[in-house]
């Protein structure tokens, strides 16, 4: 079913596909690991424009697979209170529907890609798109590897900018 909304609208053009129940923004391939239901999807814009604080630290506190010191999630959570909530759904709505995909096979760069564990198929996805691109996945941590895991991230970054 083709998605169309009216054009003052924030939502997304795309596909659905009722048997995944995935937002399949248009253009997607099959083998794309990402996606989320389109309950997700709306979920996260109406929970940002109901309270948009306490959004912002669930977020927040969801970018770590640990506990971390409340000073960090404080200082992350103030730092992005500071973007006004239209400029975030934007970028949310893009990160939901855009597709750069095509754009991955023409990175002609040493590239590295750091996941954590819970990303691995993305990584493995990107990888696959990024010609001769290196995939270094660290366990343990959650979307935030590198300051979650920084010790980790810092080796594999300097090994890799040591190899190129």
């Amino acid at each position: 079913m083709k998605l169309n909304q009216p054009k003052d609208s924030f939502w997304w053009t795309g596909e659905y596909s009722a048997s995944k129940r995935r937002i399949i923004p248009a253009g997607k391939e099959a083998d794309y690991p990402g996606g989320m239901t389109m309950q997700q999807a709306r979920s996260v814009v109406l929970s940002l424009q109901e309270d948009r604080a306490k959004a912002t630290d669930q977020f927040v506190q969801g970018m770590f697979k640990s506990r971390q010191p409340q000073i960090l999630v404080t200082e992350i959570t103030q730092a992005s209170m500071k973007i006004p909530t239209g400029t975030v759904v934007s970028l949310l709505m893009d990160l939901f529907t855009g597709d750069r995909r095509p754009l991955l096979p023409r990175v002609r760069v040493p590239t590295l890609i750091v996941m954590a564990e819970n990303n691995r198929l993305l990584g493995e996805y990107l990888q696959s798109k990024v010609g001769g691109s290196k995939l270094e996945v660290i366990p343990e941590a959650g979307h935030a590897v590198f300051l979650e895991k920084p010790q980790a991230f810092n080796q594999v970054l300097e090994s890799f900018l040591g190899e190129h």
